[in-house]
């Protein structure tokens, strides 16, 4: 096993709010707004409640079945065949989304900071450092993303004080933006972008202990929908009520409209910096966690060998990708509309099964 050693709740904690977290610097934003408008930032509500109580039902199996991750607990109640597909269907899940992410990172990256570089030597420069890191194990990547995390945080903290004196707070009105319906149908629909908490249930045996675990998995989810919740609103209030869907990247627009005094104006470079890191992170963990599952279905020991060629696959199949709107806007809203559902459905069929066989407490 790659991961032999315990890791802490602090440690799984900060996983969990680079692996959601983040997603206040991606494209997610532009996702939501095209429906949401003004009111997107109400979205992340809708879809936390959607999956609250599959997830709870999902670490209440966890718990019944003390020594499983979820892969086991997969193989453990749906049998070989029927396990072994479910596990696959998750391996693609997870790769499918570590693809179009690298993807919108590496636009955003390139568009932004490094227009004139040429895409195939970013794509090196990404594949060569987050290598590395997924290289390292579970116990490095938890352990830096520990390290890391206060110092992301607090700098997210000093752009939300920064921008304060910029946002317009009537651009909350409408405050259901195209209408109340609209909102939280596809709110509900966008679920998952809170998916990856069932993804890291893998790590369910790689805590000091389950109360650790679930402790820090209650935690970390209400701590990213607070974040989530607060940068999406303030991307609401910064930018116009007919505007908020056309902007595609707005941490970083948001990022160079403010200034520190009259001698700091060019800040953006400053977060640039801590977007970096925290992306770093990110996909370290994606990468793990995505081979994990796969050497879980196929019973792989070792899976070092692997990261090379999955994320190497990931960087093939995202410069397949031309055109960067169609990317966020086509596949990746198709993505979290389709998965949804599966987060839904799957820790009902779990426990159905279990409940089935009598494995569970009456």
């Amino acid at each position: 096993m790659e991961h032999s050693q315990k890791i802490g709740g602090r440690e799984f904690f900060s996983i969990i709010v680079l692996a959601i977290g983040t997603k206040i610097t991606s494209m997610t934003p532009a996702i939501l707004a095209q429906s949401g408008k003004n009111a997107f930032w109400m979205m992340p509500f809708a879809g936390a409640l959607t999956l609250l109580a599959p997830f709870l039902l999902l670490l209440y199996l966890l718990r019944t079945y003390q020594n499983k991750n979820l892969m086991d607990l997969i193989y453990h109640l749906l049998g070989k065949w029927m396990g072994g597909l479910v596990g696959v269907v998750l391996f693609l899940l997870a790769f499918v989304s570590l693809v179009l992410e690298s993807r919108n990172y590496l636009d955003e990256l390139s568009s932004i900071f490094f227009p004139q570089s040429p895409q195939y030597a970013l794509y090196t420069v990404l594949f060569i450092v987050i290598l590395f890191g997924a290289r390292k194990g579970l116990n490095v990547i938890a352990s830096t993303s520990w390290i890391l995390t206060p110092f992301i945080k607090v700098i997210a903290l000093i752009l939300l004080v920064l921008v304060l004196k910029d946002v317009v707070w009537m651009r909350v009105f409408p405050i259901w933006g195209e209408g109340m319906m609209v909102t939280v149908i596809e709110g509900v629909k966008k679920a998952s972008i809170f998916g990856d908490l069932f993804l890291l249930t893998m790590a369910y045996t790689s805590l000091k202990s389950t109360k650790t675990f679930h402790k820090t998995a209650y935690i970390g989810g209400a701590f990213t929908l607070f974040e989530l919740t607060l940068f999406f609103l303030m991307y609401s209030l910064f930018f116009d009520y007919k505007s908020i869907d056309q902007v595609a990247y707005p941490f970083h627009e948001v990022t160079q409209y403010i200034s520190v005094g009259m001698y700091f104006t060019n800040v953006e470079a400053f977060f640039m910096i801590f977007w970096l890191f925290a992306a770093f992170i990110r996909f370290m963990i994606y990468l793990y966690f995505t081979t994990w599952i796969f050497a879980a279905v196929f019973s792989i020991t070792s899976f070092k060998p692997l990261l090379a060629v999955f994320f190497f696959l990931a960087i093939v199949l995202g410069m397949s990708i031309n055109n960067p709107i169609q990317n966020v806007l086509v596949y990746r809203d198709m993505f979290l509309t389709l998965t949804t559902p599966l987060f839904i459905i799957l820790p009902l069929i779990l426990w159905a099964v279990a409940k089935s066989k009598g494995e569970l407490a009456r």
